[in-house]
Parts: structure tokens; C-alpha cells; sequence
């Protein structure tokens, strides 16, 4: 199929020929960057055409989505028992053997090992060609999520986001405690901020530190937000609460309430068709 030759990739002319469709007569035609052996002929890529390049591309662009794709509807077997090993509820464990075994084969795309190796750029179009569901979109979370797998395939499968365990399973009651108190004080920190403050205070106390997307979901919740919002805006809260103590009411004509307290205000107006002006108590036709 391919091969290095002399630090230059060179493709087969069978493989030219038989798999990626291209007319013999076309083929023979390559005399540059030609190398023949005792039972094939190689021909240089940097002498093939354009055209003929582009369709070689789609080739083994197509060949690497079915690739892909092999792993996430069948071979992802061997990654079941990793999975359940790693204590992943029952009804989650095929999607979760599922993704690994496409990470999987990411991973041996891009491995400087390879010679057939590619760019992380171009695996990711492969990736997002084949329309996985829950795929990354964006490719600089495909890229950590690469380098994330590289190091601990578990852990960047298992919890994708932090690659560590869950943080639910250190939150007690202090943490919910502390981080309540820090969002209500009236000087409205963020959950960056809350989240650097709560964590020195853990770590005084000896309390498992949380990470910023635990906090920033925390303070998120609608009841939790419900409990400190008088705390936490003070007088405001009073104010978009509290009723005017007389109702605005709209005037039911032009002029008609034009005083305050009493007091006639010298309110100008002009008649329905907007040509003449009247002045105060004129009666506009």
C-alpha cells in the first residue's frame, strides 16, 4: 500500500490501481519518482498530480472512517470488562466501551509509531465525519481529550471532564455549608472566585478540595440561588419587590391626566392629526 522509501512516501501501483480506482494507462504514465522491484512498482507521491493526490486522500480518508467506525459498532467488546471493572453503572457500560474503543484506535491513527501515522487534525475530521453521537465538535477539547487518553485511557473514559473521580463523592455538609455562605455575602463573587476561597478554607479545615465545574454547577442550582438572594443582593432585593405605593395608571386620552398632587401640569398637545398645537385645557377635535 505505502511505504517510506529514502524519507518519502511512495505508494504501490497496485494499490493505486485496485483500490483507489485509478486507469492503468494513467498510472503508467509516471515515469518520475518511479522505483521497481522484483514483484511491484512504487510510485513517489510527490510525483503523482494533484487530481490524482485529492482522490488518493478521499481514499484513505474513507478508509479510516470505516476504521473507526468498525470500533464503535463492533469491536468494542474487549473494553467491557475495563468498564465494568471500573464500577460504571450497567445500562452506561456499552456507550462507555463503545467510546473507549474509538479513542482506542485515535490513539494508534496518531502514534508517532506509525508509519501510516496522521495529524491530529486531520484524525479529528475523520472523527467528526463519521457522526458519533455526543461527539466533541470543537478541536481543542478533541486534542486534550487525546492527550488525557494517552495518559490514562480509565480516566479520560470513565469521568471525562477532570480525569479524576467524581467530585460528588467529596462534597459533606460543610462544603454545601461554606459554599452557601461565600454566595450570599453581599460582595457577589463569582464562582471563580468562591471556588479559590472555599478551597483554602477546605484545606485549613482538611477537607477534600472541589473543582471549579463542582462549584460553578453548585452555586448554579435555581434553589440554591433561591435561599441566598436576599442575603446575597441586599436592599435590591427589597426594592424589586417592593410596590410603588400609588399604581401608575395609563390616561385614557390625550391630556386628560396632566397634574400631579393636584397641580395642573402645562402639558402641550397636539389634535389627532398632528397638525395644530393646543395649549393647556384646550380640548383637541
Amino acid at each position: 500500500m505505502k511505504r517510506i522509501i529514502q524519507g518519502q512516501v511512495y505508494y504501490s501501483r497496485t494499490f493505486l490501481v485496485d483500490r483507489v480506482s485509478l486507469s492503468t494507462r494513467t498510472v503508467e504514465n509516471w515515469v518520475d519518482g518511479r522505483v521497481v522491484e522484483a514483484y511491484e512498482t512504487w510510485i513517489c507521491l510527490a510525483s503523482i498530480p494533484l487530481p490524482s493526490r485529492y482522490k488518493i486522500e478521499v481514499y484513505e480518508n474513507t478508509v479510516r472512517s470505516q476504521y473507526l467506525a468498525n470500533a464503535f459498532n463492533e469491536d468494542f467488546a474487549q473494553f467491557t470488562s475495563k468498564v465494568a471493572a471500573a464500577g460504571v453503572n450497567p445500562s452506561k457500560r456499552e456507550a462507555k466501551a463503545k467510546e473507549w474503543a474509538v479513542w482506542h484506535r485515535i490513539a494508534k491513527l496518531t502514534d508517532a509509531a506509525n508509519l501510516n501515522r496522521i495529524s491530529i487534525a486531520k484524525a479529528f475530521e475523520v472523527y467528526r465525519s463519521i457522526g458519533l453521537p455526543k461527539a466533541l465538535t470543537n478541536y481543542f477539547s478533541f486534542y486534550k481529550k487525546l492527550c488525557d487518553f494517552r495518559r490514562n485511557p480509565e480516566a479520560a473514559i470513565i469521568n471525562a471532564k477532570t480525569g479524576k473521580k467524581s467530585n460528588a463523592a467529596k462534597k459533606t455538609e460543610r462544603h454545601n455549608e461554606v459554599l452557601e455562605l461565600l454566595y450570599s455575602l453581599p460582595n457577589k463573587y463569582k464562582a471563580p472566585a468562591i471556588c479559590q476561597m472555599a478551597n483554602e478554607i477546605f484545606r485549613k479545615e482538611g477537607l477534600k478540595e472541589l473543582g471549579y465545574e463542582s462549584v460553578k454547577k453548585h452555586v448554579a442550582d435555581v434553589q440554591f440561588q433561591a435561599r441566598t438572594y436576599l442575603s446575597r443582593h441586599g436592599g435590591k432585593a427589597h426594592s424589586d419587590n417592593h410596590r410603588a405605593y400609588i399604581p401608575f395608571e395609563k390616561p385614557l386620552a390625550v391630556g386628560v391626566r396632566a397634574e400631579m398632587d393636584g397641580v395642573k401640569l402645562p402639558f402641550k398637545v397636539w389634535d389627532k392629526e398632528g397638525k395644530n398645537l393646543c395649549g393647556p385645557g384646550c380640548s383637541p377635535s
